[in-house]
C-alpha cells in the first residue's frame, strides 16, 4: 500500500473519530487490510450502550474514501456521521431504524473531501428539472465485488454533471447496485433534494424491479454482500412497495445504449 492511500485512510478515520468520540463511542485498534489498489481499516467500536460494533474505512483505487458503520450500533453511528442528532437513536422497539444511506450522500458532502463532481461532455451547473441518468460500477469479473453507483444530470452547457455518488461497498452486486441507483435518485426526488422529469437507467432488470415493486434475485444478500450494502437493499426493497415509490415510478425510463449511445453515468471501467 502506498503512502497516499494510507494517508487518505488516516484522514478519513480521523474525521470519523472527531465526530463519534465526543458522543461516547470508543475506538479500538485499527486493523489495516491491504487490497492492492484498495485499502481498508477495520476498527472495533465500543458504543455508549455497549452493543459492540465496528467501523470500516475504505479508500478505492481512485482515492475515494468512505466510512461504513457495521453491527448493532451502525444506525446510531450513521446518524452522527451524517450530522444528525443522537436523540433520535436508537429507535423505539418495533419501529424501523434510521435509513442506512451511502456516504457521502450529496454532491456537496462529497466535494468537501473528494473534490468537484465529474462531468460527461461540457461541464456546467446541473439544471433542475432536466433528466437524471444513473449507473452502477462493480469491479472484477466475480459476481460479488466492490460496487458503487452515481447519478448525473443534464447541465446548462449541454453535458452531464455528477449530482450524487454512493460510497464504495466492498461486497456488492451489479444488478442490485443498478437497482439501488434508481431508488437513490427517486428518493432524492421524493425528498425534494433533486428535481427531474425523467430518471434513466440502462438496466432493464433494475427498472423492472422498481416499476413492479419486487426484487427477483436468487442472491442471499445478507450472507453474500457486506452489511452496509445488504442494509441498503433491505431498505430499498421496503421503499418500492410504498405510495412514495408509486408516485415516482412513472418517471423511470430505459437508457437504450445501442440507440442513444453510452450512458453518461457510466464509470468508464469496462
Amino acid at each position: 500500500m502506498d503512502a497516499r492511500t494510507l494517508s487518505l485512510l488516516d484522514d478519513a478515520l480521523a474525521r470519523a473519530r472527531a465526530l463519534l468520540e465526543p458522543e461516547g463511542f470508543l475506538f479500538g485498534t485499527p486493523r489495516l487490510l491491504d487490497e492492492g489498489t484498495w485499502g481498508r481499516y477495520d476498527i472495533p467500536i465500543d458504543p455508549p450502550d455497549g452493543r459492540a460494533s465496528k467501523l470500516q474505512v475504505h479508500v478505492n483505487g481512485k482515492g475515494r474514501t468512505s466510512v461504513v458503520p457495521q453491527g448493532p450500533a451502525a444506525a446510531a453511528m450513521r446518524v452522527i456521521l451524517e450530522g444528525g442528532s443522537t436523540s433520535a437513536v436508537p429507535a423505539a422497539e418495533g419501529e424501523p431504524a434510521p435509513t442506512m444511506r451511502a456516504l457521502p450522500l450529496t454532491r456537496t458532502a462529497r466535494e468537501a473531501t473528494d473534490g468537484p463532481p465529474s462531468t460527461t461532455g461540457p461541464a456546467g451547473t446541473p439544471v433542475a428539472g432536466e433528466a437524471i441518468v444513473v449507473d452502477c460500477s462493480k469491479f472484477g469479473a466475480r459476481l460479488i465485488g466492490p460496487t458503487e453507483w452515481r447519478g448525473m444530470q443534464r447541465n446548462a452547457a449541454g453535458g452531464w454533471t455528477e449530482i450524487f455518488r454512493s460510497a464504495s461497498h466492498v461486497r456488492g452486486h451489479n444488478n442490485l447496485g443498478e437497482f439501488l441507483a434508481i431508488v437513490d435518485a427517486l428518493r432524492r426526488l421524493d425528498a425534494g433534494e433533486l428535481a427531474a422529469r425523467e430518471v434513466f437507467s440502462d438496466s432493464r432488470t433494475a427498472i423492472s424491479w422498481v416499476t413492479k415493486g419486487i426484487v427477483k434475485t436468487t442472491l442471499d444478500v445478507d450472507t453474500d454482500c457486506d452489511p452496509g450494502f445488504a442494509a441498503l437493499v433491505r431498505d430499498a426493497r421496503a421503499w418500492i412497495t410504498t405510495p412514495a415509490c408509486a408516485r415516482w415510478r412513472r418517471v423511470v425510463r430505459l437508457w437504450d445504449t445501442p440507440v442513444v449511445g453510452e450512458n453518461p453515468a457510466d464509470f468508464g471501467r469496462k
